[in-house]
Formats: C-alpha cells, sequence, structure tokens
C-alpha cells in the first residue's frame, strides 16, 4: 500500500475536494447561527449587553465592587434591533463552530503536509483555540465590565456651572455591540501571539537571540497597538499590553525549547 505521504491527486479531484470542505465548513456557521438566533437569542444579547461587574471578597472583606453603569440603549431605524441580533448571533455561530471549520480546512491542506508537518499542526490548533477563548474571556469578565463603568461614570460626571449633567446617557444599540464585539475580537486575536512567535521560530526565520535583541521595540508596538485598537483609557490599553507582553515573552520560551531540542538531536 502507498504511504498517504504519496498519494496524488488531480486537479480535478483537488477541486471536488475543496468543493466539498467549503461547504462543509460553512454549514457548520450556518447551523451555528440558526441556533443562536432562533433559541438563545435573548442568553446572548443578556451576554453582549449586561456583562458580570465584579463583586471581589477576601476573606469576608469586599475590597472592590465595580458600580453598574444606567445604560439607556436607543434605535437608530426600526431595523436595528433586528439586524443587530442577527449579527449578534452570526457573531456567536462562528465562534461556537470554529473548531469545525477548522477540522474541515485543516482536512483539506493536510493532503498536501508531510507527516511531522502535520503533527504539528494537529498539536498547534487546539493551542489556537484555547489561546482566543482565553484571550475573549479575559476581556470579556476582567476588561469589559472595569472600562465600561469608568467610561459611563466620567461621562455621567460631568456637569454644568448649574450642577446638571452636560451629557445624557442614550447609548445607540448597534454602535454598541459592534463597540463590544470588536474587542472581543482584537483580544482572542491578539493572544495568538505566542504561536506567531513559535511559527516564525520553528520555520528558522527569527532565531530566539533576534527575538530577545528586539525585545523592546516589540514591547513598544505592543503598546501602541493597544492604544490603537483600544477604547482611550489607559486600563484598556495595559490590559491588552501587559499580557501581550507576557505571552511574547512565553513565545520566546517556546522558541528557546524548541533550539535546544534540535540541537540536542543534532548531536552524535
Amino acid at each position: 500500500m502507498a504511504d498517504h505521504d504519496d498519494i496524488r491527486m488531480s486537479l480535478g479531484d483537488h477541486l471536488d475536494e475543496l468543493r466539498r470542505r467549503v461547504l462543509l465548513a460553512l454549514a457548520g456557521p450556518v447551523v451555528g447561527f440558526l441556533v443562536c438566533f432562533f433559541i438563545f437569542q435573548g442568553e446572548l444579547l443578556q451576554l453582549v449587553l449586561r456583562p458580570v461587574y465584579p463583586h471581589w471578597e477576601l476573606f469576608g472583606f469586599t475590597f472592590h465592587v465595580e458600580p453598574v453603569p444606567d445604560i439607556k440603549f436607543t434605535l437608530p431605524a426600526p431595523y436595528t434591533g433586528f439586524t443587530t441580533t442577527m449579527f449578534i448571533s452570526l457573531v456567536a455561530g462562528c465562534i461556537v463552530t470554529a473548531p469545525w471549520t477548522l477540522y474541515q480546512l485543516w482536512s483539506f491542506i493536510a493532503a498536501g503536509l508531510t507527516q511531522r508537518e502535520r503533527r504539528w499542526v494537529r498539536l498547534v490548533t487546539p493551542f489556537s483555540v484555547v489561546l482566543f477563548a482565553a484571550g475573549a474571556s479575559f476581556f470579556y469578565f476582567v476588561v469589559y465590565p472595569v472600562v465600561l463603568s469608568f467610561l459611563y461614570a466620567f461621562g455621567s460626571d460631568l456637569k454644568g456651572p448649574d450642577g446638571q449633567p452636560l451629557i445624557t446617557s442614550n447609548t445607540l444599540f448597534d454602535g454598541y455591540v459592534s463597540f463590544v464585539l470588536l474587542l472581543v475580537l482584537v483580544f482572542g486575536l491578539m493572544f495568538e501571539l505566542p504561536l506567531a512567535v513559535f511559527f516564525l521560530g520553528k520555520a528558522q526565520l527569527i532565531s530566539t537571540a533576534t527575538f530577545r535583541r528586539y525585545r523592546r521595540h516589540v514591547v513598544l508596538g505592543i503598546v501602541a497597538v493597544s492604544a490603537l485598537v483600544t477604547p482611550p483609557d489607559i486600563f484598556s490599553q495595559l490590559a491588552l499590553a501587559v499580557p501581550m507582553a507576557i505571552l511574547y515573552e512565553i513565545g520566546i520560551l517556546a522558541v528557546a525549547i524548541s533550539e535546544r531540542r534540535a540541537r540536542r538531536s543534532a548531536e552524535p
């Protein structure tokens, strides 16, 4: 029997396989969207619009309570509530079915990889899903409620000479949802940094010494990116920049371990 690596497919077979895998990959998000929209619509709206505000206690002593802002949503158009709810369901469906979609894409790509390359992809793919989930969860449970409380509290504290509030908090529903989901995506993708560092090192494009030499430049870039993609408050910017800097160091450590093992295996 021929080894799997020796199997070759014709161009027509490749196109047929690609068409089949694309249809299967798209079927997952479609099913996920329908389930989220028709079954879990209320729960998803609650998750997006009402995060869990922290109430931290230690040995019975409350040392931090994040105040819940009074947010009133407005609809800029009659159809905004419907389209925005569809958008939330679509994003949630894509996230939930991401493992299925990645599996279908991986199954098509695997045919053109060697056994060693397939082993690495099988190892790294679950880590990418875990890192994305960790980044999204970190934003939702830590950054989101604190930033939201701070921004709305700052706006409500702006008062005129007569003591009356200068700003009325009437938030556009679609703008608010886009703001939250965009940051979920940003934090999830930024937490993939260790894998990017590891792949660059594993492919021998950049060495551990180079990663360390340009550490300060990378950290400066991380701070700049964090300032661009997060709200203009120091907490959210640091909440993204500090974990990314730590994850960068973790990526360097993984590359260093891999290089050390490669040197040992090359020794006679």
